[in-house]
Parts: structure tokens; sequence; C-alpha cells
């Protein structure tokens, strides 16, 4: 990050903060050389003042510190030798100033290794080897946690505990009097040890909580009593968490004809799971994964080829099934790797067709067309969108994918360009723009393309400010403070809480969470004029809401387009790969029924023309054709082909490979003696034996404190 750039990439105020700060320690420096307390004084203010402000507001800017060594710790170490160099050029050397603040500071150094030594125990005794939701962990008495103010940024915290060394030191020797210089120092060393203290309970209460051994086999009970059939794996981290997230409602609207389970392999995904009332097992160790039988699971479900998906794949009792996120054309897409998969779920018969012309492996009878049962709920061409005199044009760029390709994103070659033709259209047309989530993580060129289109949405909604109503404005609010209250507090849990306190059966806020998003989308369009230029970048509304208010959709290849031809309107496609439109179309199925646009505009009027007048929408027909042939027919519903086609494989399944009973997977099949001692066998994910870890920990449980697991179910 060069210094033209911190702007853009930290913000202006961090910018400005951290010239304080540097501002800040020249004044001490300064004030050393000139014996001048008032001068360090004003430069302490500043140095303060805006380390504060760095940690709370500008996190970024610190690690950017820390990366140059200028962290925390430097920080107060630069403060401290400021301030002994200080007592030594004012001729206060040899007084009680200067040894009231060496010995608070090296009181403060040993209360701050303490409360080092005890977080880090904390952490450790409190950290679970898996995390969960809905799964009832009450058996295993896992006590609260503390604050978080005591944890998160608990130790950047003790290390401006010098303040009030520095302050009781200044104030000394303004006013030449002891008192100050042995009271600052004094309540430094107070407030540490004030806060050591308050965590030190914490940390005993947490060393009785089960170790890993335990919770894994409690775990193990409580999956042999719920029953779970079919398991959604992702092993994915939370930057590509909407993987999971669209089929969790599929599952859920399954109801009680196969019992889901959500497992994650990540513990930030686990963090970022959308809502839902599954219950979600995340295991981030592949031995304890390992340790864990699935019992009556027969089907497991993969929404990604994650190299982690090897874990589970082991698993010869379970049949495998890619159901993929989103039907798509692309060098991504087919994966080579579904040869490892039984099965290949694709929306239609496109999807089919995409993997034989890649001539896969598989055979035909591995694949299984079951829609899109995320689109059963959005809104078709019947719908008008917008209700409104000015039709709305979607620009759903993708982002610009994990290699450079030529055609990947539209943003860098005719983002801007389309948007201000857009923006300038005449008759008039609002602009939704609702980029991809990762636009410009890899390519700073799409990040700035990014950029520019959001400011010329800025700066189009000030030219021409819109007098449309904003009712229920203020439920708006309640409703966005409420859902950002539940996530500030989810955020700020520790894993062992929020596992326990997740699996609170029938708290109902799943559900009222939901209900909220549901209310704030209503509400929000509701809010919005017709004409109203709007830029989505934080995910709310979501993409099926922008859809539901939206004409036209201008986007790139991606599943973006497959799941918008469900809604029958129109939609066109930037063509920047620089060959006929023919070959275009040739090379990527999705686009057949697309109004193409070239980098400079070229084709955008005939989209135009398309929504303004259906009688010159050419492409209704073929987009009918097309929808069927990528999608499948719209009876039964996907919903129904995909719950039809998780009950037919596990049936199929769990015909070919029979039920292990609890007692033979642990063992007691009656050739053990019975005795207390002797320890079960435990089947691994692949059916074979693995060394009985958990059942170690119980026997130390109870040849120890005699403390063993209570593993009591939730059926």
């Amino acid at each position: 990050m060069t210094p033209a750039e911190a702007p853009r990439i930290l913000g202006v105020p961090a910018v400005v903060a951290l010239g304080v700060l540097a501002s800040g320690f020249a004044l001490l420096a300064a004030a050393v050389l000139a014996a001048s307390v008032w001068t360090f004084a004003a430069g302490a203010a500043l140095v303060y003042a805006a380390t504060v402000f760095v940690q709370l507001r500008a996190p970024r800017a610190l690690r950017e510190l820390s990366r140059y060594r200028l962290g925390s710790t430097t920080q107060a170490l630069l403060r401290q030798g400021l301030l002994l160099a200080l007592l030594g050029t004012t001729g206060a050397a040899a007084g009680i100033p200067l040894w009231a603040a060496i010995g608070a500071m090296m009181a403060l150094f040993c209360l701050q290794f303490g409360y080092d030594v005890v977080l880090r125990r904390l952490r450790r005794y409190r950290s679970l080897p898996v995390v969960t939701r809905n799964i009832d962990l009450d058996p295993l008495d896992i006590p609260d946690g503390p604050p978080a103010f005591l944890v998160t940024g608990a130790l950047r915290r003790l290390l401006l505990l010098d303040a009030a060394v520095l302050a009781g030191v200044l104030a000394g020797l303004i006013t030449q009097s002891e008192i100050p210089a042995l009271a600052g120092p004094a309540l430094a060393v107070v407030a540490g040890t004030a806060a050591l203290a308050a965590l030190v309970p914490y940390a005993v209460a947490a060393r009785r909580m089960a170790v890993g051994e335990e919770v894994v086999a409690y775990m193990q009970t409580w999956i042999d009593g719920y029953g779970p059939e079919v398991l959604l794996y992702y092993a994915g981290t939370d930057t590509g968490i909407h993987r999971a997230d669209m089929w969790l409602e599929p599952l859920v609207r399954q109801g009680d004809r196969r019992r889901p389970l959500v497992v994650l392999r990540d513990r930030s995904a686990a963090a970022h799971l959308a809502p839902t009332p599954l219950p979600v097992l995340c295991v981030p160790d592949a031995e304890d994964l390992a340790a864990l039988d699935f019992g009556r699971a027969r089907v497991a479900l993969y929404p990604d080829s994650n190299a982690a998906n090897t874990d589970l794949l082991r698993n010869q009792r379970l049949r495998h099934v890619l159901v993929g996120h989103g039907d798509r054309d692309g060098d991504a897409v087919p994966d080579p790797v579904c040869r490892a998969y039984d099965q290949v779920w694709t929306a239609g018969k496109g999807g089919r067709d995409r993997y034989a012309s890649a001539r896969s492996v598989l055979r035909d009878d591995a694949f299984v067309e079951i829609g899109r049962p995320q689109l059963d709920a959005v809104a078709r061409m019947s719908v008008h969108a917008t209700a409104g005199p000015v039709p709305t044009v979607l620009y759903a760029p993708t982002w610009e994918g994990t290699a450079a390709a030529p055609r990947g994103t539209s943003l860098v070659d005719a983002g801007e360009a389309l948007v201000e033709l857009l923006l300038g259209a005449e008759p008039p047309v609002r602009v939704l723009y609702r980029p991809h989530p990762a636009t410009g993580t890899r390519d700073p060129r799409a990040a700035a393309a990014h950029r520019a289109i959001v400011a010329m949405i800025e700066d189009a909604g000030r030219a021409a400010p819109v007098s449309g109503t904003a009712p229920g404005a203020r439920r708006l609010a309640a409703i966005e403070e409420r859902i950002r209250g539940s996530a500030e507090y989810h955020r700020k849990r520790d894993e062992a809480r929020g596992s326990r306190d997740d699996g609170a059966v029938g708290s109902g806020e799943v559900e009222e969470l939901q209900r909220l998003e549901r209310e704030w989308n209503r509400l929000y369009w509701l809010g919005r004029a017709p004409g109203e230029h709007l830029a989505v970048l934080d995910g709310r509304p979501d993409l099926y809401s922008c859809f539901d208010h939206a004409d036209l959709l201008i986007s790139d290849i991606s599943g973006v387009i497959t799941d918008f031809i469900a809604t029958g309107k129109p939609y066109a496609v930037a063509n920047c790969a620089g060959v006929p439109d023919m070959e275009f179309r040739t090379a990527h199925p999705t686009a057949a029924a697309a109004y193409l646009l070239r980098p400079d505009g070229r084709g955008l009027k005939e989209a135009l023309r398309a929504v303004a007048d259906t009688e010159a929408d050419v492409y209704a027909g073929p987009r009918a054709k097309l929808a069927s042939y990528l999608l499948g027919p719209e009876e039964p519903t996907a919903q129904e082909r995909f719950a039809d086609a998780v009950d037919a494989l596990y049936r199929t399944a769990a015909a070919e490979i029979p039920q292990r009973e609890p007692a033979m997977r642990h063992g007691a099949d009656g050739g053990g003696d019975g005795g207390d001692e002797a320890a079960p066998v435990v089947r691994g994910a692949n059916g074979r034996s693995a060394p009985p870890r958990h059942a170690r920990g119980a026997a130390a449980a109870r040849a120890g404190n005699g403390r063993a697991p209570d593993p009591v179910a939730r059926p």
C-alpha cells in the first residue's frame, strides 16, 4: 500500500488519525530534547486520542502499523521510554517520580504478562472441538464466558493504562508535588490488577468444562438420538458461505421426509451461516470428523468441490451428491472432480449436456435434474416489477474470478460505460446496481470501476433528487436495529457460549429474524421512488428481491443469469470477449436468448426497447424454451423434485447399506468383559475402526475428577 492509496484503503479519518499519532510522537521527542513538560503533555494527549480512535474505528490501520513493528506494544514502549527520558532531561532522574514510574511500568508489564497467560488458558479451555446450532448442549454444562471487553482487544487496552502513569508523573513535575506522581502510577497498577482479578474466575470455571474427547463422545450420542438421514456438507470458509446458505431453505421445506443435518468444517463459516432452524454441526478437525458415525445418514449433499470434501467422501456408508451452488456456464464448470461423487444434480438438461460436452466419465444415470428450488418464490413476468412509470434495470456483474479471464466480469471493460448510458437513457430508467460480494478482491481495476459506478449513481441522485415518500421509515430503522443488534450479540459471544445458547429448543429467534428480513424487504421497496437509482452494496435487499423489482437484467456469464431466466423477463449479457456474437452464444448456452452488449454499449437500446414494448422483445419465445432447457419444467416444482431426489437416493442407499445398531458401532457386542474400563471401539466416517479417543477421555474423567460425560440426547 502506497501513501497515495492509504486514504482509499484505510479511509480518510484513519489517515488523519495516523497523522495525529505521528505528530504526537514527534512532539514527545521534541519535548524531551527541550525538557518541556507542557509540550510533552500536549504530545501525550495527541498520542492517546489518536491511539484510542485507531483501536476503536480503524482496525485495519492498526494492522498496517503492526506490519511495520509499530503496533500497540511498540507504541507503549515508546511512550514509557520517552517519559523516562523526559525525567532525565528535566533533572528529576533521582526523585520519587522516576522510581514511581519505573515501578509502575514493571508492575504493568507483569500484570499484562499474567493477563495474557490467563487469557490464553481461558481460550484453550473454552475452545470446543465443535461449533453447533440448534443442538442441545445443556448436558455439557458450559458456563458463561467473560464479557467481550475482557477478551476482545483487552491487551491493547491494558497497554493504555500507562496513561495514568504519564498523567501522574507530569502532574507531579508541573506542581512540584510527589502526591500525583505516586497516585497516577498507583491508579494504573490498581486498574490492571482489577482487570486480571475479573478475568481469573472465568478461567477457573472454564477448567471444569468438558474436554475435547468428552464433547466428541456427547456429539456421537446426540447423533445417535437425532438420527440424521441427509447431510449438507460445506468445507469452505465464510467467504463462500452463500453456497451453503442457498440449500438451507430447500432442506427446511422438505419437512419431515428426511431428517437433515448441516455439517461444516470451518469456524468462520459456522459464524456466518444464515439463520436456520436446522441443526448445524461444525467439526474443524478431520480426526474428530472421522471419529463420528452419522448412523442413519445415507445421503450427503455438497454445494461445492472443496478439497476438504474428501474427509467425508471416504465414508462408504453415504451416497455423495454434488448439488453445486448455481447453474452456470464457465471454465470452472463442470469440475473434473465430479468423478468423486455418486451423483451430480443439475437444474435441467442444460447442466447434463454441459457435463457431456466436457466428456465427463460419469454415467448418464448419475445425473438428476432437480431444477432450482431456490427460485420457486421468485416472481414471474406476469407480475409487473416496478408497478410504476419508470422501468428498472438491474446491473449485477460477477466478480473477476479466481483466475484472469477475458470474459470474467464486465466491470473492467464495460461497467462504467453501461451505467453512464443507463443514467442518460431516454425514456429514463432506474438503475439498480448490485455487484458480486467479492468484487475487487483480486483485480484492482474491478475495484476502481466499482467505486466509479457507485459514485456515478450517487451523483445522479444528487443531480436529480426524487420526491418519493418513505412510508414506514421508523419501522424500517427499528427492524435494522433489531437485526444488527442480534448480529452484534452473536458476534460478541465466544463459540462455546454461542453453541450453548443456540441449542435452546423452540426459542423462535430464527423464525423471528426471517420474518423481520421479509418485512424489511417490503418496507425498503415501498419507500423507494420509481426513478430512484440505487446501489445495493451490503447484501440487503437480497438478489431475488432485486429480481422481483427489475424489468431487465444486465449481467455476465454466471449463475445470476440462469436464476433470472426463471422470471421470464428480458436479460442482457456483456460480450467483452472480443468474439462474434454467434460464437459467444455457442460457447455460453445461457446467453442463447440474451441481448448481447458490447463494451461501448452497442445493443443496449435494443434491450431497453424490449422492456418498453413487449412486441419488440424478439427473445421472448427463445427465453421460455431456454428456461425449460436450463431449469426443467415448472411442474412439479423444483422443491418437489429436490425432495423426491433426496428421498429416492436415500431409499436406494438404505437398501444397499444396512443400518448398524449403536451397540455394534461402539463395540458393545458381547465380546468385551463388560467392565467399566473396557474402551469402546469407535467407528470412523469410513466405517473402519478408529482410535477410541473419546473413550479414553471418559475413562480419564472417571479416574481423575470423577466427571464423566452425561450425553442426554434430544430426539
